[in-house]
């Protein structure tokens, strides 16, 4: 490289000698001029010289710097990727800790909540059983109740049945006996009037006027009339009844009257006749 920096120098000289050489001064300057020159050309060889070599030496230490900056670099980098690597690793370790933790606790969890759940589906299970248990006793005891109430008013029915028999039967025979004594006391009566009227003039001539029958529902209270003709008057009077029961003083007529009435209640239903004694005054 250094013979190739002279070539181009001694280039130089000569070209500048060339260019001078026309003038009236190249032959003035060629004796001492050639030697400065050289002299100049060795000192500007030097200092390229030299300016190479710090060239090389910078370029050298510019070299050294990059190596030593990406050396630098990289071991940084890989500090931080390891460092970075390590922290992950870590923090994947702490994760996986509370992950299994966190597994562990929930199947801890889950079997106890199973558990619980059995205990309570057994409880349940058992808590039923007794209801059903109870309700089972409820009813068999309200089955036996039912049937013995059902018994009690089989019972107390048939014991009104044979109680309102046995009153309507003791109706009947007092209405039987009612009619029977007071055919008997018309009868008397009127034979007496009779036996009496016929020593007494005027005399009083009395008939037996019998009224139309009425029907007396269950339950109802009802009258019966017997009305004498309009020249008689009532002087006493009597009933027929068939099922009718009659108070003690069933009877209704006033002074003067034409009508007998007769008041009579039913329990089953009946009829019910009035019988009235007219009387009247002959001449």
């Amino acid at each position: 490289m250094r013979n190739s920096r002279r070539s181009v120098i001694a280039y130089l000289i000569v070209a500048v000698i060339a260019f001078t050489a026309g003038s009236g001064r190249l032959a003035e300057a060629a004796a001492g001029g050639l030697t400065a020159l050289e002299a100049r050309v060795t000192a500007a060889e030097a200092s390229l010289l030299s300016l190479g070599g710090q060239l090389a030496g910078e370029a050298a230490a510019r070299a050294q710097a990059i190596a030593d900056a990406l050396a630098a670099a990289k071991a940084y980098t890989d500090q931080q990727v390891a460092n970075e690597a390590s922290a992950r690793q870590a923090a994947d370790n702490t994760l996986q800790s509370s992950v299994s933790a966190e597994a562990g606790a929930r199947q801890g969890a889950d079997a106890q909540l199973q558990t619980n759940i059995d205990n309570e589906a057994a409880a349940r299970t058992a808590a039923d059983q007794v209801l059903q248990n109870n309700l089972n006793a409820q009813a068999t005891a309200r089955q036996n109740a039912d049937a013995a109430l059902q018994v009690a008013i089989s019972n107390e029915t048939a014991a009104r049945q044979g109680a309102d028999t046995a009153l309507q039967g003791n109706i009947n025979a007092e209405a039987t006996a009612r009619q029977s004594g007071d055919a008997t006391t018309l009868a008397s009566a009127k034979a007496y009037t009779d036996s009496k009227l016929t020593t007494i003039a005027p005399r009083l001539e009395s008939r037996l006027v019998v009224g139309a029958a009425v029907g007396v529902g269950v339950g109802e209270f009802k009258s019966a009339e017997a009305e004498c003709a309009a020249d008689e008057v009532v002087t006493g009077g009597g009933f027929r009844s068939d099922g009718v029961s009659v108070g003690h003083s069933p009877y209704q007529f006033g002074t003067g009257s034409t009508k007998w009435v007769v008041r009579g209640f039913a329990t089953l239903g009946g009829t019910l006749v009035a019988h009235a004694i007219c009387t009247k005054i002959v001449l």
